[in-house]
């Protein structure tokens, strides 16, 4: 279960300061379906923004998006300078609203060793 660790008001306001700057944004669809928009916040509304995309469109999403980690925003600039970069390599967001969970590698697993089962006489 995710847990949410910011407020409306903050996530609100960290948007108004981007607010008209270019950014890709990336929207977790569900189900592995991922969608990467080019565009703008154009406005915030109390309950939803808006984003205007490049290629005109207008998409719509609500903050509760935001809270539960499912859009991503990215600087266009740093997308840009980090296109020569090596291929397969993980993004790393230049800012993100959406907190970064970072977990410790774990100890690699070894099969146990034991001794072969004998059968008993009774």
């Amino acid at each position: 279960m995710r847990t949410i660790t910011q407020d409306i008001k903050g996530t609100i306001e960290k948007l108004n300061s981007i607010k008209g700057k270019n950014y890709i944004i990336r929207v977790n669809r569900g189900r592995n379906r991922y969608e990467t928009y080019e565009g703008f916040v154009e406005s915030t509304y109390p309950s939803i923004f808006t984003v205007r995309c490049v290629t005109g469109e207008l998409n719509t999403f609500s903050y509760a998006d935001l809270l539960s980690r499912n859009i991503l925003f990215r600087s266009a600039e740093r997308a840009l300078e980090g296109a020569g970069a090596k291929e397969g390599a993980k993004e790393q967001p230049a800012h993100s609203i959406r907190h970064t969970v970072v977990t410790p590698p774990q100890k690699p697993l070894t099969p146990t060793t034991q001794k072969p089962l004998t059968p008993t006489a009774p």
